[in-house]
């Protein structure tokens, strides 16, 4: 933080890959929000992991934590849910009257734009941003959409949370091989060993 605020930076927002919780901290932490909340010199925190909604009913016991103003022992944080059923929003009020930008005021919410249960929008379309990107929309349809290969037996995923499982290797064979390709072109690259990870996200059905 003190790198960061030496080399010109006013507003320092947090973007971090990790969940919320108030368990003791330690160094592999995988829910570890809250204690970035203790960092001194963090203005805001937009974050995202565990599938839930920050501020929400879920995390009102947490101790710092007020879900009236989307805080975390005063500082801004959202997290909004997942598959863009929320719209995370952290509102800042700067002042410059010293030369430098300084939050004078902040809340956050995760508003809720896409009901699960019910299978709807809460939200109308924007037309005009509708037309902007439907060339590139349709375009990223069509390409995902082409086959790239066939097997010739039938796969399931039954067993992928417990042992190796054909549907998950073959992704990872693909990831390796297109990688390996790709990096031939690259002389500092090129005798890299490369590793894949991929993970069972349909399990029980291929």
């Amino acid at each position: 933080m003190p790198e960061m605020r030496e080399k010109g930076a006013d507003i320092v927002v947090v973007i971090a890959h990790s969940g919320l919780s108030a368990d003791p901290y330690h160094s592999m932490a995988e829910n570890s929000v809250y204690y970035l909340s203790e960092v001194p010199g963090v203005d805001a925190i937009m974050f995202g992991h565990a599938h839930a909604v920050f501020p929400g009913k879920d995390f009102a016991d947490i101790k710092g934590a007020d879900i009236a103003k989307g805080t975390l022992n005063g500082i801004p944080a959202v997290m909004p849910g997942m598959w863009g059923d929320h719209l995370g929003v952290v509102d800042l009020v700067l002042n410059n009257d010293s030369g430098k930008w300084q939050v004078t005021q902040a809340k956050a919410e995760a508003r809720p734009i896409y009901d699960a249960a019910a299978k709807k929008s809460l939200a109308a379309e924007d037309s005009k941003l509708v037309g902007i990107l439907k060339a590139d929309h349709d375009a990223t349809r069509e390409f995902v959409s082409k086959p790239i290969g066939k097997s010739a037996d039938n796969m399931y995923s039954y067993l992928a949370l417990v042992q190796d499982d054909p549907t998950v290797q073959v992704v990872n064979n693909a990831q390796k091989a297109y990688v390996e390709h790709f990096i031939q072109g690259d002389p500092d690259l090129a005798k890299l060993p490369v590793l894949s990870a991929a993970a069972p996200f349909k399990v029980w059905r291929a």
